[in-house]
């Protein structure tokens, strides 16, 4: 994922592969972006032969989404939102604070 957030265009298995380090067999690199496309997690078009890479949500907004999923399924939601403010840096929790008091949309 780290690969497709760094660059704005499409790419494919073997470019994908070439900015690994180290480089893995181009199998490999093609089965996970394949596994990665089926969870909604990049997005394809055809290029050429093969596909081309990118992925589907910024990293930002998938981190969210892993956050929300681990609350969703903890059997204390209290506890699991307390646990993650006690751990909490000072500067995350005053950007925290502040997101909180934004109004929603």
């Amino acid at each position: 994922m780290r690969v497709l957030w760094d660059v704005s265009a499409p790419l494919s298995p073997a470019q994908v592969n070439a900015r690994l380090d180290p480089a893995r067999a181009y199998t490999t690199v093609a089965t996970v972006l394949s596994r990665l496309h089926t969870k909604g997690l990049v997005e394809r078009t055809t290029s050429g032969r093969a596909f081309a890479y990118t992925a589907a949500l910024p990293e930002s907004e998938l981190a969210g989404q892993r956050m929300a999923q681990v609350l969703v399924a903890a059997d204390d939601r209290g506890a699991a939102l307390a646990g993650l403010v006690r751990n909490l840096s000072r500067r995350d929790a005053k950007l925290l604070r502040k997101l909180l008091e934004e109004p929603r949309n």
